[in-house]
């Protein structure tokens, strides 16, 4: 499950049009429910995946430098989060 999470971010940030982008979003947010947090503290996975969907939300209404950095930051925290 994780692999196909990444491979979709991924699609997430090279995809340039803006409906493609919010299917991708959607399918992203149905399966991340599904992972589980390397850690059992549901606070901090709650907080991490809400970071995560803020992240995806923000780069798919406004595709910019600054959207594009904090989604890969939040990518590369649920590399290390979830199993």
């Amino acid at each position: 499950m994780k692999k196909d999470m990444l491979k979709w971010l991924k699609e997430l940030l090279a995809e340039k049009d803006s409906v493609e982008r919010n299917s991708l979003k959607r399918k992203i947010l149905t399966s991340y429910p599904k992972l589980r947090y390397v850690v059992n503290d549901r606070e901090r996975e709650a907080k991490s995946k809400e970071n995560l969907k803020d992240s995806m939300s923000a780069y798919c209404k406004d595709v910019n430098e600054s959207t594009r950095m904090h989604l890969l930051e939040n990518i590369a925290n649920f590399e290390r989060q979830f199993v």
